[in-house]
């Protein structure tokens, strides 16, 4: 028997995509190493699991009867699910983006402290080799866009600010400012720290290394870079969602947890453009 070296034995998990494949996998290693695995998906599952739950990831209807057929809460979420590109092109997108995106929002409240989420995406992998020149060409365009993305970031931050949402911690700083509903002490104006970094000062730094020709796909990489960089800093000084807080070591959010897969692609794309042609200015 395999040693159980993350400690799942006795945990709560559900698995989507547990059907075939990596999923039905995943899911019979977890039963092996002693978790309670309850599955999720189109077409029942051949492993002994302690639940299986029918949802089809094209129906929010679906994903959300599926999420409450389970119930209770989770010690980790695996999303090893998605439709290949032998698929209507409509069909893969909703199920392995849109789908699976509302599947795990439903599951956040849900979520154990300390708790995991793992997701798996192979689809941009697949043969990728014979299809760098199409990754190529989509970055070109990403490339372009990028630099104009922080307007709308920044703009959305002020709306969060205005709708008194997004409230920062404590603080005795002289900006800091009464929340409603969170009593008078003051508290950081988290969205509008996040509207000048992720906004203001996130569109200064692409539009400037942006004047030059770059390689292709490192303005792409820089953003991402840039932004979950900036993201996880406000992280400090904002409270985390109420129905999750602290997720580990006391300090560490969610947030913050979900920018690393962001920085990490970003210095990826940044670390890729060393290979790619240089872009004339557009």
């Amino acid at each position: 028997m395999t040693t159980d070296i993350l400690g799942y034995g006795g945990k709560r998990v559900v698995v989507m995509g547990c059907f075939s494949g990596t999923g039905e996998a995943c899911a019979r290693k977890l039963v092996e190493l002693g978790a309670e695995v309850h599955g999720a998906d189109i077409k029942p599952s051949p492993v002994d699991l302690a639940s299986f739950t029918e949802v089809n990831l094209l129906d929010p209807a679906s994903i959300e009867a599926g999420v409450a057929s389970i119930g209770g809460e989770i010690d980790a979420l695996f999303n090893v699910s998605g439709l290949p590109q032998t698929f209507p092109g409509e069909d893969v997108v909703t199920v392995n983006f849109v789908g699976m995106r509302h599947w795990t929002e439903q599951w956040l409240p849900k979520i154990r402290a300390g708790a995991a989420i793992a997701t798996v995406s192979s689809l941009a992998g697949m043969a990728y080799l014979t299809r760098q020149n199409i990754v190529s060409e989509f970055m070109a365009l990403t490339d372009f866009i990028a630099p104009l993305v922080p307007i709308g970031l920044g703009a959305g931050r002020i709306g969060n600010f205005i709708n008194h949402e997004l409230p920062g911690r404590i603080t005795s700083l002289p900006w800091g400012m009464p929340f409603p509903g969170m009593g008078p002490e003051p508290r950081h104006p988290s969205a509008l720290y996040e509207a000048l970094l992720e906004g203001a000062v996130l569109f200064a730094i692409l539009w400037w290394v942006s004047a030059k020709p770059r390689s292709r796909g490192f303005i792409s990489g820089l953003f991402l870079l840039g932004y979950g960089v900036f993201r996880f800093l406000v992280e400090f000084v904002r409270m985390p969602d109420a129905h999750i807080g602290f997720i580990a070591f006391g300090w560490v959010t969610m947030g913050m947890l979900l920018t690393l897969p962001m920085i990490a692609l970003g210095v990826v794309f940044m670390a890729w453009s060393r290979h790619q042609p240089v872009d004339a200015k557009w």
